[in-house]
Formats: structure tokens, sequence, C-alpha cells
């Protein structure tokens, strides 16, 4: 799964939790807020992963 895709599907089950959560489904806010952290949390792992490997190429870099 891209960066990209993670990071939608984390935004939409956040609007849909949000939305739950005005209607007062709580069966729906947890459904949507687990596919939240689930998806922001493979966004966020993927975006430090690729972080750290610019950080180290950039180091590597300045170190010849």
């Amino acid at each position: 799964m891209s960066k990209a895709k993670a990071l939608l599907l984390g935004i939409v089950c956040v609007a849909f939790a949000v939305a739950f959560v005005v209607s007062k489904d709580m069966t729906g806010v947890f459904a949507f807020s687990s596919g939240a952290v689930l998806f922001l949390g493979v966004w966020f792992y993927k975006y430090r992963r690729d972080r750290l490997i610019i950080a180290r190429a950039h180091r590597e870099r300045r170190s010849r």
C-alpha cells in the first residue's frame, strides 16, 4: 500500500468516525476509528522510514 493511499484511507476513516459521533452510533465510531488508526499508522511508518532513508543518504553524501 502506498503512502498516499494509506493517508487517503486514514482521512476517510476519520471523516466517517466523526460523522458517526455526530449521529451517536458508537459501533460506527469504533469501526472507523480502528480503521483510521490502522491506516494512519501505516502512513506514519512509511513516512518515517522514507525520511530516515533520505537523511541517511544526505549524511553519506556529505561524508564523502
